[in-house]
């Protein structure tokens, strides 16, 4: 991308994009846990033999992946010139 990429806008727009699904996904877990026709009780049981790591690597990727699609979007929204001031 020739260095030039704005990495606040992509950091302000990661945190954003990762607080929005926080907040979908808390929304729609009970429905989510109900199809899949587990109960609350049961995911706490299954999430206690689970170390730290493992619990906290499903948020650290997809906080990784907004940050990479943020790079990649202000990459192809600057190269394609519909992205101005």
């Amino acid at each position: 991308m020739g260095g030039h990429v704005n990495f606040l806008s992509v950091l302000v727009g990661a945190v954003a994009a990762w607080i929005f699904g926080a907040i979908y996904y808390t929304s729609v877990g009970k429905h989510w846990i109900a199809a899949q026709g587990k109960t609350l009780e049961s995911l706490k049981i299954e999430n206690a033999g689970k170390s730290g790591v493992a619990k906290t690597a499903p948020f650290v990727l997809s906080f990784t992946a907004e940050l990479i699609m943020g790079v990649v979007m202000y990459g192809i929204l600057t190269h394609s010139g519909l992205w101005s001031w």
